[in-house]
C-alpha cells in the first residue's frame, strides 16, 4: 500500500505548513554565531614578557609593527607606530593611518614587524 499524507503515522500533512517565528530564527542565529566564537587567550608571565620586548623595541626603532588583537569572530590586524607604553596599566598606544588607539596588551594575539 502506497503511503499518503493520510497514512496513519505520517506526519506529512502538517509538512507544508511548518514555520519558524522571527523570534526563533533570531535566537538560533545568534547561539550559531556564539558557538563559532574564539575564546580569549590567557597568556603566562613569560609570553606578556616576549610582547614586552617587542614593544619596547618597536618604540626604540619607530618601526610600523603589525599587531594582531583578539576579536571572537574575526580576525583583526592594525599596522602603526607605536607611541606611548603605559606599563602600569599594560597598554600602549597604536598611531596608524586611521588615528590612535590604546590597545591592552591582554588584547594582543601577535606583534610583527
Amino acid at each position: 500500500m502506497k503511503k499518503t499524507k493520510l497514512s496513519a503515522g505520517s506526519n506529512l500533512l502538517w509538512e507544508s505548513s511548518r514555520m519558524i517565528l522571527p523570534e526563533h530564527k533570531q535566537l538560533l542565529r545568534r547561539h550559531e554565531k556564539e558557538r563559532e566564537a574564539r575564546v580569549r587567550p590567557q597568556w603566562d608571565e613569560q609570553q606578556i614578557m616576549i610582547f614586552s620586548e617587542q614593544i619596547v623595541e618597536a618604540v626604540m626603532t619607530k618601526q610600523p609593527v603589525t599587531v594582531e588583537l583578539f576579536h571572537p569572530y574575526e580576525q583583526l590586524l592594525i599596522t602603526g607606530k607605536i607611541t606611548k607604553v603605559n606599563q602600569q596599566e599594560q597598554k600602549f598606544e597604536l598611531t596608524h593611518l586611521y588615528g590612535r588607539e590604546w590597545v591592552k596588551v591582554q588584547d594582543l594575539i601577535k606583534i610583527s614587524k
